[in-house]
């Protein structure tokens, strides 16, 4: 299935999302939370009973959230906080899955080992929660080399997704980034992979724009994506300054179309 993310909105323009599911009801849409403002509450409120109709999917909350701090830590009561209303939204919408980030912030060398355990001590007690809701909880491949958050590196990564009992979203961007031989990650985590994050950029930065915007072949992708794992989900993740491209994000959604997903 191809789902659009809510990454590119902030609450104001929110609704210009429902314009894409309109056109192409054969589309759903990936729910990129924003609790860190005082309006998103009530924003979903607004809009349940029309998202309730929609093929729905959620990142975890991202901004003022960190997973590789633990209870001394100001941040971590607010993350789980954040993260339990996420759930509970996500229960309610039946969402398929729930994104999970081992990190956000950068990665020191020192700490990087007590971080990794916090957040995967962080991972059980939420992959706890996220059964009581009734919600899988799926590991992305984060950080980028240019903002030194980096946790895992690819050979990591892949033995540690296949150590986990969750299932993995791989985002393609950030594999380019950090020079991952992609083609690599997704053989060794076909078995695992639901999803996908699809965007482009220029190799360095994670500029999250149109699929054929950087210098990412994505047509070899998505002959990897059709030749491992055709059933997965492809969200497309953009950035904010994408948005107002609305030709070109409906061109994306209709090459995708074209290829049967």
């Amino acid at each position: 299935m191809i789902l659009l993310s809510t990454n590119m909105y902030t609450n104001e323009n929110f609704e210009e999302v429902f314009y894409f599911v309109e056109k192409y009801p054969q589309i759903g849409l990936e729910l990129f939370p924003l609790w860190n403002t005082s309006e998103y509450g009530p924003l979903m409120e607004r809009y349940k009973e029309r998202l309730s109709q929609i093929p729905i999917s959620f990142h975890e909350q991202y901004y003022e959230s960190e997973h590789a701090v633990d209870e001394r830590d100001r941040r971590y009561a607010h993350t789980m906080e954040m993260t339990e209303k996420t759930l509970s939204l996500a229960k309610e919408l039946s969402s398929k899955y729930m994104v999970y980030h081992y990190n956000n912030m950068k990665v020191l060398p020192e700490r990087r080992e007590h971080m990794l355990e916090t957040a995967r001590r962080n991972l059980r007690k939420v992959n706890e929660q996220a059964k009581e809701a009734g919600v899988e909880v799926v590991i992305e491949n984060v950080g980028v080399a240019s903002h030194n958050n980096v946790m895992l590196n690819e050979r990591e990564f892949i033995e540690e997704c296949l150590a986990m009992p969750n299932q993995v979203l791989i985002d393609v961007g950030h594999a380019w980034c950090n020079g991952w031989d992609l083609e690599h990650v997704i053989a060794a985590l076909k078995e695992k992979i639901v999803a996908y994050h699809i965007h482009n950029n220029n190799g360095k930065e994670d500029e999250h724009q149109r699929i054929h915007s950087g210098t990412l072949n994505f047509d070899a992708f998505m002959k990897m994506y059709a030749k491992y794992t055709p059933s997965a989900d492809l969200v497309l993740e953009y950035a904010p300054n994408v948005k107002d491209d609305v030709a070109g994000i409906q061109a994306d959604i209709e090459e995708l179309l074209v290829k049967g997903v």
